[in-house]
Parts: structure tokens; C-alpha cells; sequence
């Protein structure tokens, strides 16, 4: 006798259930094509997506193409620079070995003459 009791709830329960979603079923339909109405207003097709999408591919190529000379040329700058700096030190150690050169024997010189006296 207890189960035919539990059967009869359980029936009962979901009889309830499907009542209520019938109930809400036309509520929720009438959203939705409310819902497809409005995202139709802001649709956006894929040809414009796919059109914007290749705008924006070059013009980050040619974005990046000139930044890609941009460094270039300041690479070159540096190394000129760097070149030229170069150039410099060799030029002023030269004369500066020379110039050691010649007071080293400037030195040996007087040291020989006072010895000599």
C-alpha cells in the first residue's frame, strides 16, 4: 500500500513538472524570437568580419614591415658609430705609444747624462 502511495506522489510530481513547463514554454518561445529579432538589428555578417579581419592583418604587416626598417636604421647608426669610435681609439693609442715612445727615451736620455756627470 505504501509504494501505490509513493507511486501516486511520484505521478502526481511529475504531472506538476510537465504542467509548469508547458506553462512556461510559450513565455520562453516568444523571448527567444524576441531575442532573434533584436540580435538581428546588430548582426554583423561574416563577409564584413572576414573583410575587417584582413584590413586589420595588413595593416599590422605594413605596421610591423616599418617598424622592422626603423630598427634597421638605427642599427646601422649604431654600428657607424660604433665604427667610427673605433677608429678613434686606434688613432689615439697610436699617438699615445708614440708619445710614451718618445718620453721614455727623453727619460733614458737625461738618466744618461746625469749619470754621465
Amino acid at each position: 500500500m505504501g509504494l501505490y502511495v509513493a507511486e501516486g506522489i511520484f505521478i502526481l510530481a511529475c504531472a506538476g513538472i510537465v504542467y509548469l513547463l508547458a506553462r512556461a514554454y510559450p513565455v520562453a518561445r516568444e523571448q527567444a524570437q524576441q531575442e532573434e529579432q533584436e540580435s538581428k538589428r546588430f548582426h554583423i555578417s561574416s563577409e564584413t568580419i572576414y573583410a575587417w579581419d584582413k584590413k586589420i592583418l595588413t595593416s599590422l604587416e605594413k605596421g610591423l614591415r616599418r617598424v622592422r626598417v626603423a630598427i634597421l636604421k638605427v642599427d646601422h647608426a649604431v654600428s657607424q658609430k660604433l665604427d667610427s669610435v673605433k677608429k678613434k681609439t686606434e688613432a689615439h693609442e697610436k699617438n699615445s705609444l708614440h708619445v710614451f715612445a718618445e718620453l721614455e727615451k727623453k727619460d733614458e736620455k737625461e738618466e744618461e747624462t746625469t749619470d754621465a756627470e
